[in-house]
């Protein structure tokens, strides 16, 4: 299993960036101990040399995609987590540069096995159109013709929708502690955002989005072994 953590600070501009690192962090050592873990981040900090990583100190997109298309074939188990600022579906690099999110599910596809599985945790605002043939919502999926099958197991979850955004805090941002925390109780795909936007809504409303490469409702069982 590889891990990917991208997260930026924007020279301190988000507050609570180190915690979703090691949020993720720990979370993905829960489910698998031997996961290979690279964290691409503008953050400087000594937390970081006390964890089992790889890092990769980031300042623009082109850096982002060599990364990926380095390290994203070597296995067939993918959690990959973005944390940051998000604009136009796109996520903001430090250096004011964007790349567009469709941009790297393509990637992704176009770089993995045909067997893998990969969850792609999005927590930013705007962004409201991803590239995957169902979307799951209230319960049920509905079907993007316009978007091609894909053999992999590919699921995003993301943290927006036009209607809200996120919320950072000093402990991290709080739609991804609240999910990690769902999945303590479920393993359904609906029911876990619908705790995440419980747990959410005492500070704000979060109703988030799950997108797929096929109608299947459930996480797959390597991700949820907490």
């Amino acid at each position: 299993m590889i891990t990917m953590i991208i997260a930026f600070n924007y020279n301190d501009d988000l507050y609570g960036i180190i915690n979703d690192i090691l949020n993720i962090y720990n979370f993905s050592k829960k489910i698998n101990k031997e996961s290979q873990i690279y964290v691409l981040s503008d953050i400087c900090s000594t937390l970081l040399n006390e964890l089992d990583i790889t890092f990769f100190s980031i300042e623009n997109k082109e850096q982002i995609i060599e990364i990926i298309k380095l390290f994203i074939s070597k296995k067939s188990k993918y959690l990959i987590y973005y944390t940051g600022h998000g604009k136009n579906n796109s996520f903001l690099v430090p250096n004011k540069d964007i790349i567009n999110v469709n941009s790297i599910i393509d990637l992704i596809k176009d770089n993995t096995k045909k067997d893998s599985e990969i969850i792609l945790i999005i927590d930013c605002c705007q962004i409201e159109n991803v590239n995957l043939p169902f979307l799951y919502k209230n319960g049920k999926f509905t079907y993007n013709s316009d978007v091609n099958i894909i053999t992999q197991y590919f699921l995003c979850i993301v943290s927006h929708n036009s209607e809200n955004k996120t919320l950072s805090t000093i402990d991290g941002s709080l739609f991804t502690i609240s999910l990690i925390k769902s999945l303590q109780y479920t393993n359904i795909i609906q029911k876990s955002l619908d705790i995440t936007s419980d747990l959410c809504l005492q500070y704000f409303i979060s109703t988030g989005n799950a997108y797929s490469s096929s109608p299947i409702v459930e996480f797959p069982e390597w991700f949820r072994k907490v």
